[in-house]
């Protein structure tokens, strides 16, 4: 059962177990995330400025307040009422090429996340990116945590504008969580995520949900170059485990790369749809997507490096494991896509034949 609400409001807590949890942010990850927790028993709340209510979350046990994590007053209330255990913040802007909206909703929600979770003596999951690294020497080993990051300027060819804010928003957040775990002994995780994809997922994420909406639109696309993009690519409900196991660990502050065991091409991920859709007419030459001097679909992105992240560390002490091979993954999200044929706007895909309607 869902409880949305423009404020909050609970009246089952006798009936599930103490153990609260608040995720920040219930966009794509976050809604996957709760709809675990809740599936686990937790006491599941949620906030978000513009919560987006899919099929998967209507049957789970989530609390979902329209507020602004922006907004310290709002946020109190709602924590002061619910007194989460843990938090979980991933919050997020969608419109990361405007800088100040990026600062703001990536650092603002965070800050008073942070405030607010030592205040009620709350774990904290604070869900970063594995974009932190930038820029990285160029080799065959995978990133390690503990690897010093490369720089994100000057933008490469394929770098977009926006992509150095995103990345050090997210390592003035790790920094923001650290500072207070030393300084008020908060206990804190960062998860680092390699490129998240899967059900929930309605924008283009490196250029594989516009692959699969256009194959399974029975639409050819045509790429001149592409194939030899790097996605250390990770399904969902893989990081809504790993997030989990988190929470269930005695860790007081470490940090983890969380991505699938190995990463893809979108030459790869043309093979995988095409198993599953054997007629699709999907083409992508070779080299990576030209990002800024070539006009390219919106939201399709290149990974800052061509190598994977090591997540052995999270296997060994979280027991993470991703479940998800690349097949499997585009298997189901191909069938929430089917299902949710209608959440996806025709004007984010600019091919005048892509247009919204039933597959």
């Amino acid at each position: 059962m869902l409880l949305y609400t423009t404020s909050y409001a609970f009246s089952r807590v006798g009936e599930l177990i103490s153990m609260s949890v608040l995720i920040v942010g219930f966009g794509f990850v976050g809604s996957n995330a709760a709809c675990l927790f809740s599936e686990k028993g937790y006491q599941v709340h949620a906030v978000d400025v513009n919560p987006r209510i899919l099929d998967y979350v209507k049957e789970a046990n989530v609390v979902v307040d329209r507020i602004d994590a922006t907004n310290l007053d709002s946020l109190t209330e709602v924590v002061s009422k619910v007194k989460p255990k843990i938090i979980v913040h991933t919050a997020i802007s969608p419109l990361a090429d405007l800088f100040s909206q990026t600062i703001k909703v990536n650092l603002l929600s965070l800050s008073n996340t942070i405030e607010l979770a030592r205040k009620y003596d709350a774990r904290l999951i604070y869900l970063s990116s594995g974009a932190v690294y930038g820029q990285v020497e160029e080799k065959e080993e995978a990133i390690s945590e503990d690897e010093p990051f490369g720089p994100v300027a000057p933008l490469r060819e394929y770098d977009l504008p926006w992509a150095p804010i995103y990345c050090t928003t997210k390592r003035m957040g790790e920094s923001l969580v650290e500072l207070a775990h030393k300084i008020y002994g908060l206990e804190a995780t960062i998860l680092r995520l390699g490129l998240v994809y899967g059900q929930g997922d309605t924008l283009l994420n490196a250029g594989l949900t516009l692959l699969l909406r256009r194959a399974l639109a029975k639409r050819p696309l045509l790429l001149s170059q592409g194939g030899d993009t790097f996605c250390p690519l990770v399904y969902v409900k893989d990081v809504a485990d790993a997030i989990l196991k988190v929470s269930l660990s005695q860790i007081k502050y470490d940090v983890f790369n969380i991505a699938c065991k190995k990463g893809y091409f979108m030459s790869e991920v043309v093979e995988a749809i095409k198993q599953i859709l054997p007629d699709a007419d999907i083409r992508v030459g070779p080299g990576i997507w030209p990002s800024r001097n070539t006009s390219i679909p919106r939201g399709v992105i290149s990974w800052p490096t061509r190598r994977m992240l090591d997540i052995s560390k999270a296997v060994e002490l979280l027991g993470y494991s991703p479940r998800y091979s690349l097949y499997e993954g585009m298997l189901e999200y191909a069938a929430w896509m089917r299902r949710n044929w209608n959440l996806y706007s025709p004007s984010v895909f600019p091919f005048p034949d892509d247009q919204k309607g039933n597959i």
